[in-house]
C-alpha cells in the first residue's frame, strides 16, 4: 500500500552507528599509539644514539623495526653469565666541575639465577688515566670529554675496566637535573632513612650552603629532596663519609629501578613519555635501543631483596688506604696495585668475597726498600731537591738527584725499573705527589744507574710546584 506524505516518517536517520563509532574510536587509538610509540622510539633513539655504528644515522623507521623484529638478542656478556654496567652521576650544567664523577658504581647481572651485585667506587681512588698520569678515578669521564666530546662514558669506561681488570660492558651516565625529574615523573620515591642525621654543608645551586636534615623512618622523597639524600657528604653520626654517601647512593638507584618497572608505570604512556624525554636530554648511553628493552625485560626477574651490595672502604680488612697531600686527599690500594681489588670485584655476587690469594700490606720498610733516583728535565733549578724533600718526608729511599741532559721536558715520566713488589709499593706512595705517566723500562741515559725507580721532572710539575709554593 503507498504511503501518503503524511505517513512517511520525516525524521533525519542517524549516520552513526555503533559500529561506526567503534571504528572512530579505534582509528583515533591507533594513531595515538602511532604518535606514543614514535614518541618514545624517537627518545630512545637519541639517548642511544652513541651505540650506532661509525657513518650510521639515527633513524626512526629503524628502531622501530628493531624494536618490532629484534627477537631474542644477546647482550654483551650474556655468554659469560655476567653482564657489567658502569653507572656515574655527573654534576652536569650549571655545576661546579660538571664532567666530574661524583657517584660511580659498578653493577653486574648474572643471568643464569637472576642475581645482582653492586660495587661503589670511592671518587677519591688513585689511578692511572692514559695521557694524564696518576688522577682521582672520578676525572676519568672529564678527561675523556675534554680529549673526545661526547665520548667520556667510553673513555671513563675503559679506565675503569684496566683498573678492576673487568669489562665494562655498558655504561649509563646520567646528570643531577635527570636524576630530579626522573623521581618526579615517577612520583617519588619511599627510602627507609637508618640513622637521623644533618648536614650543615650542602652545597646550594648559587655555591652557597644550608643545613639538610633526615630522621629514621620510612619517607617519600621528590626529586630535590632524594638527591639531597643521596649527594649529602658531610652528615653526622657517622653519615659524613663517602662510603655512608655510596650506601644511601645504593638505595636510591635500587628504589629507583623497583618504580621504574612497576606496572603502573610501564603500562602509562604519559608517564612513559615523560621519563623518556628526560633521558634523552639528561642520559648518555652506550646501550642500543633493543639492549634497552631486553635488559628492561629482564631486571623484572631479580629480587631487590637479593641484590647483594658493596662499598670499597678503608680501615683494618679493607683494601684501600688513605694519603692526606699537599695536592689532595687519595685513596691508594693497599696491596701496592689493583689486584686484590679486582679479585673482589671478580667475587662480588657473593655476600662475603673470600680473601685474595696472596695479600702484602705496603709499609714503610717496603718504601725505602726500592731505590729511587730524580732528574730535573726543566731549567728551573732547584726541582730535583725539591721533590727528593717531598718524597723522603713519605718514607721514600731517594739514592740520587740531577739534572737530564735535554732540559725540554714538558711532562713528568716515571719510568720503573725494576719491577717487583717493592717497587709497586713505592709507586703506589709517589703517585698522589708526582702525577705521572709510568713506563716499565729503562730509559738509555740511565742505564748503568742502580736505582728501582726513575723520575724525570717536566715542566707540569714544576710549575704546579712553584704555584703551590706561592700559595
Amino acid at each position: 500500500m503507498r504511503k501518503y506524505k503524511s505517513e512517511v516518517d520525516l525524521r533525519p536517520k542517524s549516520r552513526f552507528s555503533i559500529r561506526n563509532v567503534l571504528r572512530i574510536f579505534f582509528l583515533i587509538f591507533v594513531v595515538a599509539a602511532i604518535f606514543w610509540l614514535y614518541n618514545i622510539v624517537s627518545a630512545l633513539m637519541q639517548i642511544t644514539e652513541g651505540s650506532l655504528e661509525e657513518g650510521e644515522k639515527p633513524s626512526i623507521v629503524r628502531g622501530i623495526k628493531r624494536l618490532v623484529f629484534s627477537g631474542n638478542r644477546l647482550l654483551d656478556g650474556f655468554d659469560d653469565d655476567r653482564i657489567n654496567i658502569l653507572f656515574f652521576g655527573v654534576g652536569g650544567a650549571g655545576h661546579d666541575g660538571p664532567q666530574l664523577s661524583d657517584t660511580i658504581i659498578v653493577a653486574s647481572y648474572r643471568p643464569s639465577d637472576n642475581k645482582v651485585a653492586m660495587l661503589s667506587l670511592p671518587r677519591d681512588m688513585a689511578v692511572a688515566i692514559p695521557g694524564y698520569g696518576v688522577k682521582k678515578i672520578n676525572h676519568a669521564n672529564a678527561y675523556g670529554e675534554e680529549e673526545f666530546p661526547g665520548d667520556g662514558g667510553v673513555f671513563a669506561s675503559k679506565v675503569i675496566s684496566t683498573v678492576l681488570d673487568e669489562p665494562m660492558h655498558y655504561y649509563v651516565r646520567v646528570d643531577f637535573g635527570a636524576f630530579e625529574d626522573i623521581v618526579d615523573t615517577l612520583g617519588g620515591l619511599s627510602v627507609t632513612i637508618e640513622q637521623t642525621f644533618i648536614d650543615d654543608q650542602f652545597p646550594t645551586d648559587n655555591f652557597g650552603y644550608k643545613t639538610v636534615v633526615f630522621e629514621t623512618g620510612t619517607e617519600l622523597m621528590d626529586g630535590k629532596r632524594a638527591l639531597e639524600y643521596a649527594r649529602s657528604r658531610h652528615g653526622s653520626h657517622g653519615e659524613g663519609s663517602d662510603f655512608a654517601r655510596a650506601h644511601r647512593q645504593q638505595k636510591i638507584l635500587t628504589a629507583l629501578r623497583a618504580k621504574i618497572l612497576k606496572p603502573t608505570t610501564l603500562i602509562n604512556p604519559a608517564k612513559l613519555t615523560s621519563l623518556f624525554n628526560t633521558l634523552k636530554k639528561h642520559v648518555d648511553t652506550d646501550f642500543n635501543l633493543v639492549e634497552i628493552l631486553e635488559f628492561a625485560k629482564k631486571g623484572k626477574k631479580v629480587d631487590p631483596d637479593d641484590v647483594v651490595q658493596h662499598v670499597l672502604t678503608i680501615g683494618p680488612d679493607s683494601l684501600l688506604h688513605e694519603l692526606n697531600t699537599d695536592y689532595g686527599y687519595f685513596l691508594l690500594p693497599k696491596a701496592g696495585d689493583y689486584s686484590e681489588v679486582a679479585h673482589f670485584v671478580n667475587n662480588m655476587f657473593d655476600v662475603d668475597p673470600p680473601p685474595p690469594p696472596r695479600r702484602y700490606e705496603v709499609d714503610v720498610s717496603k718504601f725505602r726498600e726500592s731505590r729511587v733516583t730524580i732528574l730535573n728535565g726543566t731549567w728551573e733549578a732547584g726541582m730535583a731537591a725539591a721533590m727528593r724533600q717531598l718524597l723522603e718526608n713519605e718514607g721514600i729511599n731517594v739514592k740520587h738527584i740531577g739534572n737530564t741532559a735535554d732540559r725540554t721536558f714538558d711532562e713528568t715520566l716515571i719510568y720503573q725499573v725494576t719491577v717487583d713488589e717493592k717497587s709497586d709499593a713505592a709507586l703506589s706512595r709517589i703517585a698522589p705527589f708526582v702525577p705521572a705517566d709510568i713506563v716499565r723500562k729503562a730509559p738509555a741515559f740511565t742505564l748503568g744507574n742502580d736505582a728501582d725507580i726513575v723520575i724525570i721532572i717536566g715542566n707540569d710539575w714544576a710549575e704546579r710546584h712553584l704555584s703551590n709554593s706561592n700559595e
